[in-house]
């Protein structure tokens, strides 16, 4: 997949860090409306075990913004993923612009 192939890539030009767009994770294909996003959204140790795997497997960070499922709410989210497997740094985003915040609940 796409993000396997640009972790390889990165890997073998000698990058210690893979940079991914904001929502790469289901990307910016999803519909527009609330209820879609919710069934592309994922958690956090779901992002951790996917991305962990590919990031371990290529010795390189992964840096990667996503849906982020919490209970009953959809965030803008981006995590540091290390060469490790392991989120070290994990961000929702607060101020949601224009049509964002009819996807994405704001984080507080």
């Amino acid at each position: 997949d796409e993000l396997e192939a640009g972790a390889r890539t990165a890997a073998a030009r000698g990058s210690k860090l893979h940079v991914l767009p904001e929502c790469f994770l289901p990307g910016y294909s999803w519909s527009r409306e609330r209820a879609s996003l919710r069934l592309q959204a994922r958690n956090r140790n779901w992002l951790e075990a996917r991305v962990g795997a590919i990031a371990r497997r290529h010795d390189v960070g992964i840096v990667v913004g996503y849906a982020e499922q919490d209970g009953a709410l959809v965030h803008n989210a981006v995590a540091l993923v290390s060469n490790q497997g392991r989120i070290v740094c994990h961000h929702r985003k607060r101020r949601l612009v224009g049509s964002e915040a009819d996807c994405f609940d704001a984080a507080v």
